[in-house]
């Protein structure tokens, strides 16, 4: 009997429950926008993996020491994140796809109004990075 009362106590706490990997990186996900819009360099390195690769239509190819590098230049008046769509291809990696409104500049010039993002997370060490971010512009949406 008492085997059976713990077995129950395991199946029912919150530890026996499945992290729920959407939202564990819808909420990663959302730190590491308001970290590029704060220019906030600690969070945006915990929250990319070392080898993070990011690739924009205004700065092309990145890795992180370069992202953060240039910060100072990048500036947002407007950054509005449409709907996460959250593609869960393992508990440890899921695609993030979402429409994104931007306005502000980079290096000066204007950032591309509406683009189309995708970002690959991946889970090491029990904790969400992102491992490869894509901005691409939208013509006449």
């Amino acid at each position: 009997m008492r085997y059976l009362i713990a077995l129950l106590f395991l199946v029912h706490s919150p530890l026996a429950q499945a992290a729920d990997p959407a939202k564990e990186v819808k909420a990663a996900a959302d730190a590491l926008n308001a970290a590029f819009e704060k220019h906030d360099a600690k969070t945006i390195r915990a929250l990319m993996t070392p080898d993070h690769l990011a690739i924009t239509p205004y700065a092309g190819k990145q890795r992180v020491k370069d992202q953060i590098r240039t910060l100072p230049v990048l500036k947002y008046d407007k950054y509005s994140a449409g709907p996460m769509s959250m593609n869960v291809v393992n508990d440890n990696c899921v695609l993030v796809t979402y429409a994104l409104d931007l306005k502000g500049t980079y290096q000066g010039k204007p950032l591309p109004s509406h683009s189309l993002v995708a970002s690959l997370w991946v889970k090491s060490d029990g904790k969400w990075r992102e491992l490869h971010y894509q901005e691409t512009p939208v013509v006449g949406r």
